[in-house]
């Protein structure tokens, strides 16, 4: 899919963001124009997140100092947790990786053959992985 802008791109993968979410039972809430500390707001049982995402070529998990610390200060306030969705090419695909398997509930999920938490399949080239940014790893949604 092609994209006239980088606004349009990063919109799309919002999107997808929420419907990926919304698949695996969390409410979802896209913030409008995409100005505020975060994208998304997302509840499932007791959990809250404020999800800032990020298309990255290179699947870096980073944010700019600015961005973090606007995420940081908005998941204080709303008690939620400050989650990075990183949306990245991945090529081969995921399942390249011999230690990775399928989740037998949701095909889509990737997890390690320990049965820990990888990543989301988007497509055979395309990944998402979300990042707690307080407690500095990975975390299943």
């Amino acid at each position: 899919m092609e994209f006239d802008n980088h606004y349009d791109l990063g919109r799309f993968t919002e999107v997808q963001v929420c419907q990926i979410l919304q698949r695996l039972g969390w409410k979802t809430i896209l913030s409008p124009g995409s100005k505020g500390p975060a994208d998304i707001h997302a509840d499932k049982n007791e959990r809250k997140w404020c999800i800032q995402v990020k298309f990255r070529g290179d699947g870096t998990r980073t944010l700019r100092w600015f961005e973090e610390s606007r995420l940081l200060a908005h998941s204080t306030k709303c008690g939620c947790k400050p989650i990075i969705a990183i949306v990245s090419r991945y090529p081969g695909g995921l399942l390249l990786d011999a230690s990775n398997i399928r989740d037998s509930k949701n095909p889509f999920v990737i997890r390690k053959k320990s049965g820990s938490f990888f990543a989301i399949e988007i497509d055979h080239h395309t990944a998402l992985f979300f990042y707690n940014i307080l407690e500095g790893r990975n975390i299943e949604p």
